[in-house]
């Protein structure tokens, strides 16, 4: 019976049994064996033929046969392979697990930063209408030294955050914290400057008054609007006047490193290479910053802030659509723009529209009403109308019909845009007797109609898409308040000729009024839903 015996490696230690008259080899070392001299392989008759091989590759032959792989050589190749698999494993769950675990708020060593883009978007709304709680129910405010609320809106509708500059006051937020550190962020609101010397603080938040990039503060300063996070600050080209509502939108790009600011939509300054806001804790002040004795002195309305860096279509939208109703919402009434100024409507039904649902009109009582025209209701005001029609009589009729009160014909009125009694779209403004006469319209046919006005270009036409005619510059007078829109009728009279005024038969759909003036390209994307 032969006799086992046990031999251990010297490079990787490993225990490998042998039987006389098996035979080793090394192949790593090259070295070769002939019978008693040095060979590949060695036979091995006693356990004094045994050495100790620096090899980790040690593979068990039969005597007498050719040189074949052994289970031992298999066995390690299959223990390595595992061994790094098991690693790339481990690598692999460990990265997948801090990037779960890590926050966007960074480690901060020896002034260099590293972080994780926050996925999550937060966001707060203060409409003010009345009182100072975030709609969202999250971040409600506490009014400071005797801050009230005001009517005076820009819409006419709710209630306003009434600051008074000699009192200090104020809306703080101090809890829970919202954090703008190492994110991108967009705040946004309506604005009314009594006084715009100095500092006038819209909204901020600061942990260390004096640290760089540690206290933001978005601000109005000698009359332009002013971005800052402490030695990290950008400014406005466009000085703003006192008394003029104006919409303001400060956006942080962090994966940009991009400051931003805009008036009316319009981008006003940007700011390259601007590293991000890094404070970690501090309350919300709206109204007040801790870099000025001066509180803002005015109006504030429709606050919103959310934690993600809103494109410029979108800042545009928010400031210069005024309503926007698709017929699409929850209700015909329901204006899906960015004021939800909701109107009513008299005798008129949903229909097929030209993008989903329209509405359509068939009556002397068949209107739609709409409450809020502060851009319409100031002279020489730029200002855009869009809609679809599907007449289906072209003798006349109005579209649109702009009063100062909703049914009282002693007021300021007049129809704006209406049907020819021979069935041609025309536009009129109260300008010294300006109008446009524009083609004949197809009954039974949709047709898009665009209206738009500057002080500097007058009124122009736009029929399907494509500009048909224009006044050139010209000015106009209105009723100097907040107007009334009637769609669909004139109900209580004011028709100037060329428009043969009364009720309109037929459909109009995804109907925009804008509080500027319209480019070609805008007009074609609307033309071409």
């Amino acid at each position: 019976m032969s006799t086992t015996t046990k031999f251990v490696t010297t490079r990787q230690p490993q225990v490998v049994y042998l039987e006389r008259g098996d035979v080793y080899e090394n192949n790593e070392d090259a070295y070769d064996y002939q019978d008693d001299r040095l060979s590949t392989h060695r036979t091995v008759n006693s356990v004094s033929d045994l050495e100790l091989v620096r090899t980790q590759d040690f593979h068990r032959q039969p005597s007498k046969g050719k040189n074949q792989s052994s289970f031992y050589t298999s066995f390690n190749g299959l223990f390595i392979a595992g061994g790094i698999l098991l690693v790339l494993v481990i690598i692999i769950v460990t990265s997948s697990i801090l990037g779960i675990v890590l926050t966007r708020n960074p480690t901060v060593l020896n002034n260099s930063t590293t972080t994780t883009t926050a996925t999550t978007v937060y966001s707060a709304y203060w409409s003010f209408d009345n009182d100072a709680n975030d709609l969202y129910e999250t971040y409600n405010g506490t009014l400071v030294n005797g801050a009230t609320f005001s009517s005076s809106t820009y819409f006419g509708y709710g209630y306003n955050l009434a600051l008074n500059d000699s009192s200090y006051q104020s809306v703080t937020i101090t809890s829970p914290f919202f954090n703008l550190s190492y994110t991108s962020f967009t705040v946004e609101a309506w604005i009314y400057g009594v006084a715009l010397t100095g500092d006038r603080s819209i909204f901020s938040q600061c942990q260390c008054s004096s640290c760089q990039s540690q206290c933001l503060y978005l601000i109005i300063r000698n009359y332009k609007m002013y971005m800052g996070f402490m030695l990290n600050d950008l400014v406005g080209a466009t000085s703003l006047s006192t008394n003029t509502w104006y919409h303001v939108a400060y956006v942080y790009d962090y994966s940009r490193r991009t400051q931003s600011i805009y008036l009316q939509g319009v981008l006003d300054g940007t700011k390259t290479s601007a590293s991000p806001y890094q404070g970690q804790n501090g309350s919300i002040n709206i109204g007040i910053s801790n870099l000025s004795s001066s509180s803002f002195y005015g109006y504030i309305d429709n606050l919103k802030l959310t934690t993600r860096a809103k494109s410029s279509s979108e800042i545009l939208t928010d400031a210069s659509v005024v309503v926007y109703f698709p017929f699409d919402g929850s209700s015909l009434t329901q204006d899906m723009g960015p004021n939800q100024m909701n109107g009513s409507i008299s005798n008129a039904v949903a229909v097929i529209g030209k993008v989903g649902n329209g509405l359509a009109f068939s009556g002397l009582s068949s209107y739609l009403q709409v409450y809020g025209f502060y851009q319409l209701g100031r002279s020489s005001q730029s200002f855009s109308f869009a809609l679809w029609i599907y007449p289906y009589s072209v003798a006349g009729g109005t579209l649109i019909h702009k009063s100062a009160f909703q049914y009282n014909s002693s007021g300021w009125c007049q129809d704006m845009m209406g049907l020819t009694y021979a069935g041609q779209i025309a536009f009129y403004t109260n300008g010294g007797g300006r109008q446009i006469t524009g083609p004949f319209i197809s009954a039974l046919q949709w047709a898009h109609i665009v209206y738009t006005y500057s002080f500097t270009n007058g009124q122009i036409m736009y029929i399907n898409g494509v500009q048909y005619a224009a006044t050139g510059s010209m000015s106009f007078s209105s009723s100097g308040i907040i107007d009334w829109l009637t769609i669909g009728h004139n109900i209580i009279g004011c028709t100037p000729s060329p428009i043969y005024g009364g009720a309109f038969f037929g459909i109009i759909d995804e109907f925009y009024v804008f509080r500027r003036e319209l480019s070609a390209t805008d007009v074609y994307s609307l033309a071409n839903p």
